[in-house]
Formats: C-alpha cells, structure tokens, sequence
C-alpha cells in the first residue's frame, strides 16, 4: 500500500511539473523550421533611390545589410525598380525599370553583384539586365552569417534625357530553424580585373581564361569539393554564350547561352557550332520591356535570358585542384571594341559529399580501383578499366563491380551477390591460378577463382544438381538464380558468360 502510496505522488509530481508549463522534466521544444520570403531593397525602400544621371553610368560599391541572418538562403529573385524617380507619374515606385516600359524610360542594369563579408568574402549572386535568378534544389540553401551584411557592387545605365531614380530589387527565400546541405559559390569570371569588365573586338571573337592575354584572368583552379547543385552564366549584348570547360574530364560541365527577342539587333550569330560553343543565341518572343528605342530599323531588344545548365552526375562533381576553363563568345556588330563586357558563371557546389574513409577527399573524388578515373567519372569504380570499354555481358542496375550480378537486389532472373555470397565489390579474382584463393569468391559464375568461365565451372554445379533449399548438399553459392533450388536455370544463368574472361 505504501509502495502505491509513493507512486501515485511520483505521478503525481510528474504531472504536475512536467505539464504545468514551469519546464519540470519537459524538454526544450526546437526551434520549427520556418520559410520566409522577403524583399530586400537598396536603396531601402521608400528611400532617396540611386539617383542615375541621364545618358550615363553609374558604378558604386557599397555596404549594406543582408537580406536575413543566420539563415539558409534557397532562392533569389533580381530586379531594378523605380524609386524616388522624379516622374512618378510614368515611373512609380516599385515599377521595373528596364529600358521601354514607359516613354521616359530607358534605365536598365548592367550588372550587380552581391558579395557577404562572411570570410572568404564569396560572390554569392550575379545578375545582369537578363535578371538571371538563382533556385537551388530542395534540401540546399547557403548559409548567410550573420557577419557584417553585403557588399553590393552595381552598374546601372540611364539612356534617357533626365535624371532616374531607382533601386536594386531581390526577392530572397530563406529557410531557419532547419540544417540544410551547405552550399559554397565558386564565381569563373573572363576578367582578371574586380570589376569583372574585359574588351571584346569587333566581330566574332571566342576568349578564354588562361590564354595570357591582357585583362583575361588565369584558368579557375579549384579549392573546394563537392556536387554542382546550381549553375548559370551571364554575358552582355552580342554574347552568344559562356562555357566552363573540366580539364580533369576534359568535357564541358556548363554552357549558359544568351537569350533575345527574335528580332533584335543584339541577337549573335556565327558561333563556332561546336561543343561548348552555341552557333547563336537562343531567339526569344520579342519583350517591350527589353527595348530602348532609337536605330533605323527600330530594333535594339537587349538581352533578356540566359540559360541554366544541368550537368550530368560525373559533370557534376568538382574536386580539389580541378582546372576550370571558362571560354565567352561574342559577336560584336557595334562597329567598334566594347570594353565592359563580361562572361561569368557562378556555380553553387553542396560539399557535404559522403567520405567514407574518412581521408578528406569525398568519394567521388576517390580512385577506388586506383585505373586512373575518379570515381565522379568512372563507369565502374570498382573495376580496373582505365579504358572505360565495359563487358560484353548486361550489367544490371546496383552492380558495383560491373561483374553482372547486382550487390543487393535480384535483378533480371540473377540472384544478388549477397544471396550467393560473392565480393559486390570485386569484380574479378586475383589471378588466374585456379582455386588459389579463399572464400568469398569474386565473379558469381566463376566458381573455381580462374578469372574464365568454362566446363570446369559447369562442373562445380554437378554434386548439387537437383538439390532445394535448405536440405544439404544445397549451398547458397551455386543458386544464380536465387529461387531455391539448383537445377537448369542456373546452368543457363552461366551462358552468357561462357568463354569470358573477368581480367
């Protein structure tokens, strides 16, 4: 009676603490995971606006506060507004300013580009006229600190005859309360330079870092590792496309083509129509809002698109001391040199890649099979085969080695290597000296160790003939189909392999 006594006050005292909202035995709830969207301004809004004069540029760099703090951002939307315009008639607040969206018009973005003053002090967005924008998959966001807030460079022009008021404009999407995959921004850029400005010639030209010339900066040698999640480029008028070039994979990982109304002066054509080279520019609806008015014909579109890249899985993969190579064409119809284009593209790399040696270098910056070919490029990683030519046999969906029967999973009437028993990640056995080596074996259909299927192998399967699952002399081993019993299936399971070698 008194043990139930003493229990009944525990509980009650549990109750009492733990429910009554005084913290008790409660544990701290955490913090919910909230999106939000905001519009972050510079000027702020309802402020002075950037005063732009008429027929010029303007070019500052500020500092400014970020967008939110300790936060994962996911998303950015660019724009340049009216602010604070002396006509507000024609030029309200908020209205976007680019080029012909009213008669007085005209002012249009160069570029912008935001810096956070968190170490190393990363370019984290760029955007041009195009208002190229920036979404990053689910489950990704880059970290903004909470360090001192943005570092804003912009270039604005104002082809009109009176002064403009405006306002850099970006839509940001932020997640708190959650851990995201961290994403880090590499930034290749054509210029050597901070303000990321070179000079195209007249007429087609196709530059690359690298080459040594004045003003062009070197090739991007990479510092981080990881998984390309995002990746875009951005130009100016008469560029047809800007390319990042893998030397380690010696393929293209991303080009970023131009985009303009189709008839629009600014459209480029006689590309070299080759890989990582666009022929032309992608010809676009013709868009009001990209126009400033003036030429006989009547045709100056700007440009008003660039396009994202998708590289593939090994694409994808940047590692330690990769060289990058950005290549920017252009076709210059002014008549003379420009000597503030650009040609940039800013990737978003997920570096939170899986390490299982734990050695520093991610997986797929490994050479397992030690053939030469990182693991990112590699057909088969766990095969030797620097050639890259695979096997004549089908290689099945979860076959790690190659060696035609999948690690886990039944696939295609042939049992897994880990229901028969076989190394998933061995593609082959050591020598070709016959049962040499311990069990487990490498190749399912090569029972005796001599990297070649044969009679001999054949043979192996003749002392469990007809045998079912689980009475002796039935193993496990000889099952290829994994259905139990061994018997002619099995045998026609090794047909295909029949007079190959693993080596």
């Amino acid at each position: 009676m008194r043990r139930l006594y003493i229990v009944g006050i525990i509980a009650g005292l549990l109750v009492v603490l733990g429910l009554a909202g005084n913290g008790g035995f409660e544990s701290p709830k955490s913090a919910e995971a909230t999106q939000t969207t905001v519009t972050w301004m510079y000027p702020a809004s309802g402020g002075a606006g950037i005063q732009a004069a008429p027929n010029t540029a303007t070019t500052t760099s500020v500092l400014t506060t970020a967008a939110c703090a300790n936060c994962y951002i996911t998303s950015i939307v660019p724009d340049l507004v009216y602010q604070n315009d002396p006509d507000p008639i024609n030029h309200p607040n908020g209205a976007s300013a680019n080029f012909n969206n009213s008669s007085l018009a005209n002012a249009w973005m160069h570029h912008m580009v935001v810096v956070d003053t968190c170490a190393p002090n990363y370019r984290i967005f760029s955007s041009g006229n195009e208002r190229s924008t920036v979404s990053l998959p689910a489950g990704y966001g880059y970290f903004e600190g909470n360090c001192g807030g943005w570092f804003i460079n912009y270039h604005i022009h104002n082809s009109s005859n009176a002064t403009r008021g405006v306002a850099l404009k970006l839509v940001v999407t932020y997640r708190t309360g959650e851990t995201l995959s961290p994403v880090t921004p590499i930034w290749l850029d054509m210029s050597n330079s901070g303000a990321s400005e070179y000079t195209i010639p007249e007429g087609y030209s196709d530059i690359h870092t690298g080459s040594g010339a004045s003003g062009i900066a070197p090739d991007y040698v990479s510092a981080v590792q990881g998984q390309l999640v995002a990746i875009g480029g951005h130009v100016h008028d008469y560029g047809i496309s800007t390319s990042a070039f893998n030397n380690r994979l010696n393929d293209y990982i991303c080009t970023s083509t131009s985009g303009y109304g189709a008839g629009s002066r600014y459209l480029p054509t006689g590309g070299a129509g080759t890989a990582g080279h666009p022929a032309a520019g992608n010809s676009l609806t013709l868009n009001q809002a990209y126009h400033e008015s003036g030429g006989v014909p009547d045709d100056r579109y700007h440009i008003q698109q660039m396009t994202a890249c998708a590289p593939t899985a090994a694409q994808s993969i940047i590692c330690n001391g990769d060289v990058i190579r950005l290549h920017t064409q252009y076709n210059n119809g002014s008549g003379f040199p420009i000597f503030d284009a650009m040609g940039i593209i800013l990737g978003y790399v997920a570096t939170n890649q899986p390490d299982t040696n734990s050695n520093g270098t991610i997986d797929a910056c490994e050479d397992t099979d030690s053939d030469g070919v990182l693991n990112s490029a590699d057909n088969c990683p766990f095969w030797v085969n620097a050639n890259q030519v695979m096997p004549t046999w089908t290689i099945p969906a979860g076959d790690s080695d190659c060696d035609g029967f999948a690690d886990s999973v039944a696939t295609g009437g042939r049992a897994a290597e880990s229901f028969v028993g076989t190394v998933a990640t061995q593609h082959c056995a050591a020598s070709a000296a016959a049962n040499n080596e311990p069990l487990p074996d490498a190749w399912p259909v090569d029972f005796n160790d001599d990297q070649l299927v044969n009679v001999q192998d054949m043979l192996k399967l003749a002392p469990v003939f007809g045998s079912h699952s689980p009475t002796p002399p039935y193993t496990a081993r000889f099952d290829l189909t994994g259905d139990g019993v061994i018997s002619v299936p099995d045998i026609l399971k090794i047909a295909p392999f029949f007079g190959n070698r693993c080596a």
